[in-house]
């Protein structure tokens, strides 16, 4: 069981896979998002929100955000599955608990503007949650977003190249999440 932070593309590329029909090469994702969560559900793996209240919890918004047109029953139905099954669960964000390591990615070129920031705060309190366990890795976020990756390839690499990237995770930014005991992996490496 693994305590884990799932990035909105990824749930996304479920839906388009799921419902749209559409190739895994055509959503351009480094793996099929079924086989995540197959294994997700077999490993009785926890999904990590900031906050359930869609007034105050960031990631779920997040998550919404690309179903505002279609999707939205589906949507719904994915996340009443996993709440149901207790596998969703939110932990207090306190933001002055991240500054330091949200500074350092800033500074490296990760985004302030957007919600992706919410991902690295919520996993940086739960490390602290579980401060003292030998872990190496205390908590993983899933992601197939270049900006966790190497930032400043976005827009710039594509297709293969981009894939490459997100499979190799060796940059300065997969470094810092190290340091700070937050894995960051792509859909093919989890």
């Amino acid at each position: 069981m693994n305590d884990i932070l799932i990035d909105a593309n990824v749930i996304f590329g479920l839906y388009k896979e799921e419902m749209l029909e559409i190739p895994i090469k055509d959503i351009n994702l480094t793996e099929s998002p079924k086989v995540l969560f197959k294994k997700i559900d077999q490993q009785k793996d926890i999904i990590f929100l900031d906050d359930f209240d869609e007034q105050r919890g960031q990631i779920i918004n997040e998550w919404k955000r690309p179903f505002q047109r279609d999707g939205k029953e589906w949507f719904a139905a994915w996340y009443e599955k996993f709440f149901q099954l207790n596998r969703i669960k939110q932990v207090t964000v306190d933001v002055s608990c991240s500054h330091h390591l949200t500074q350092k990615l800033f500074d490296n070129g990760f985004p302030q503007a957007g919600g992706d920031k919410w991902y690295v705060r919520t996993a940086k309190c739960i490390v602290l949650n579980k401060n003292g366990l030998p872990d190496a890795f205390l908590v993983t976020i899933i992601s197939e977003d270049i900006d966790f990756f190497e930032p400043s390839q976005k827009n710039v690499a594509t297709g293969a190249d981009r894939i490459r990237i997100l499979q190799a995770a060796n940059g300065v930014i997969p470094s810092m999440f190290a340091a700070a005991k937050i894995r960051i992996t792509c859909i093919s490496n989890y």
